[in-house]
């Protein structure tokens, strides 16, 4: 995959993948979830070219290809679907706000984070900053949201895998 200003920061998939799964049991919890061997899994973490190819890198190759075709919209949807199930489980798993200061101390880091994203908007010129102040407002954005969502009486349970 050709890095760009998005992805420029980003290490390859399978540093991210050991980075998250950094300890025997986050990885025997992969391959579980993954209905595949606890030595699948490693190989997913190892660098590719002496492993398999992570989830993550296929699902890359995958969009990359629908692409290549110029269906736009579907590789969109296969991106949103990812993104949403992210979304998803970040609003089951967020913390309800316990009262008006805690929603005001968010609506102050959120005004913080768009002044930021704007001011980087405004120099005329895209750089890695003006695309990680956006990226920091959107993630803001979606906890602010999540904690909205989040009511005290009716937390659902996570899915589990």
């Amino acid at each position: 995959m050709p890095n760009d200003l998005r992805t420029s920061a980003l290490p390859p998939a399978h540093e991210i993948m050991a980075r998250v799964f950094d300890t025997a049991e986050k990885v025997r919890k992969l391959a579980r979830c993954c209905g595949v061997s606890d030595n699948h899994a490693y190989k997913w973490l190892r660098d590719g070219g002496t492993g398999a190819p992570s989830d993550l890198d296929r699902l890359c190759r995958i969009i990359f290809l629908v692409l290549t075709w110029g269906d736009v919209e579907g590789a969109g949807l296969i991106a949103d679907y990812i993104r949403e199930a992210y979304v998803s489980a970040l609003e089951l798993s967020a913390e309800p706000y316990r009262d008006a200061l805690d929603r005001v101390a968010d609506s102050i880091d959120l005004v913080r984070k768009a002044a930021a994203a704007a001011e980087a908007l405004s120099l005329g010129t895209v750089t890695t900053e003006t695309v990680s102040s956006l990226v920091e407002l959107r993630d803001k954005s979606e906890s602010v949201m999540a904690r909205l969502y989040a009511t005290p009486a009716a937390q659902p349970e996570a899915r589990a895998c």
